[in-house]
């Protein structure tokens, strides 16, 4: 049917493994559009603690944090060099800085 003023539906049929320091903006990026996404409407404002389902990966021991990761030379020929594009605004996600100047360092 007619789809003209629908929203876009928010996911896309993607499939790919990151992983590596680039898995770790993917995610922060993917909490940023959660956290907008997800922030409380109406009545729900009004509590005190909210809860917004987002795993707390610094509670998960089995992770390794971003400055855990084993780094591979430059010089070595397994080493990648990766480049992930994202079109986000402030109107995207919590917390993306409104000048420009400043998103270009995020």
């Amino acid at each position: 049917g007619n789809t003209s003023g629908c929203p876009r539906e928010p996911w896309h049929d993607l499939h790919s493994k990151i992983d590596s320091p680039a898995a770790y903006d993917v995610l922060t990026n993917f909490e940023e559009r959660w956290l907008r996404a997800a922030k409380p409407k109406g009545i729900k404002k009004l509590k005190s603690s909210y809860d917004d389902a987002l795993l707390k990966i610094e509670r998960i021991p089995d992770i390794l944090r971003v400055t855990d990761i084993p780094s591979v030379g430059d010089d070595n020929p397994a080493s990648w060099h990766t480049q992930i594009f994202r079109s986000i605004d402030s109107n995207s996600v919590k917390g993306f800085p409104k000048e420009p100047k400043d998103a270009s360092q995020k």
